[in-house]
């Protein structure tokens, strides 16, 4: 059984660390100071998008399972600040392409499920940069109180 439900954003990011080289690879706590000015670029940012019921009828008065959503998202310079100067870097579907395949079919523990490629929300682009959301989700058990 999983003790910390969160346990899941150290895992993925020691696999991306041990599968992906020459890239910062950055944790919720993280996140919290960086801002645009200090963002390395490229980077992949790992954050817990929430959980969801997985089905209502496997569910007992002391054990269900839930689907975590993880999403990794890489931050590179914004093809447009090609324009200003800047240097872009052409690796964001490199680095798409080594999270896809370090992660999709990766099972984090015995207590995790094999880690499945979910359907992004399109890439966004500000300020210069961009912002690629690979998400990914994978089921766990949880055990209540059985009175």
């Amino acid at each position: 059984m999983i003790e910390n439900l969160l346990v899941a954003e150290e895992l993925i990011i020691e696999r991306l660390e041990n599968t992906i080289d020459d890239i910062k690879i950055l944790s919720t706590a993280e996140l919290s100071g960086v801002t645009e000015r200090s963002q390395i670029i490229p980077a992949i940012h790992v954050v817990y998008a929430g959980y969801k019921l997985e089905t209502e009828g496997q569910q007992s008065q002391s054990m269900a399972f839930i689907r975590q959503k993880w999403i990794t998202m890489i931050v590179d310079r914004d093809i447009r600040s090609i324009k200003n100067g800047k240097t872009i870097s052409p690796n964001a579907g490199i680095v798409h392409s080594q999270i896809i395949k370090s992660l999709f079919g990766y099972q984090l523990s015995p207590d995790h499920s094999f880690m499945r490629l979910e359907s992004p929300q399109p890439p966004r682009y500000a300020n210069n940069f961009a912002y690629y959301p690979i998400p990914f989700s994978t089921k766990i058990q949880l055990e209540g109180f059985l009175i």
